[in-house]
């Protein structure tokens, strides 16, 4: 029984691994990642809006983007929001942070596809956030990921937007990220 107790708690954590370098708990009111978090359980503790006052919601704001492709691109982003400002990709890759409360632009960033491009369809699911707790503050503390349709991985600083990146291992992650695809020996795809 014991050694039965004792797979079983194997099992779980080779299931179950635990979150190596996760990044910190999500403040109360920020959806971080795809789904609300991690998890991806699309729950939300916030108790604003209730089955008493639902029927009263009305459109707060409206952001327009600029991307317009008729036949060719769709809206699939699922925006984020993180200490206090909400971030969405487009179709064509461009990247706003928006004052989530009042739909307000606080940066945006242009990917500038070029629509000619044979990609298909264009569509973009959205950003990524990710935060290096191992820095103070300053410039690329928190970043921004964006992959875009013609194959490119873009970090943006979360808080100045379209700033360079000026710290080189920022850069590296980017270059390694988004490097000359290299072929595999003896792949055959």
């Amino acid at each position: 029984m014991i050694e039965l107790r004792i797979s079983l708690a194997v099992c779980v954590i080779c299931v179950f691994p635990p979150a190596l370098g996760a990044q910190a708990p999500a403040a109360a009111g920020d959806w971080p990642a795809y789904g609300g978090g991690p998890g991806g359980a699309r729950y939300s503790t916030l108790d604003q809006i209730t089955r008493a006052n639902v029927s009263q919601l009305r459109l707060a704001w409206v952001i327009r983007t600029g991307d317009y492709l008729r036949d060719r691109g769709r809206f699939e982003a699922n925006p984020l929001v993180v200490d206090g400002t909400l971030y969405v990709a487009t179709p064509l890759g461009t990247v706003l942070a928006l004052d989530p409360a009042r739909g307000t632009e606080r940066w945006r960033f242009d990917a500038h596809l070029d629509i000619d491009g044979d990609y298909g369809d264009f569509a973009n699911r959205g950003v990524a956030v990710w935060l290096d707790s191992r820095r103070a503050g300053g410039v690329c503390r928190r970043r921004v990921f964006v992959g875009t349709v013609d194959a490119r991985l873009i970090a943006l600083d979360a808080a100045a937007g379209p700033a360079r990146i000026s710290d080189r291992r920022a850069r590296s992650i980017c270059r390694r990220a988004c490097g000359t695809p290299r072929p595999i020996t003896g792949s055959t795809a």
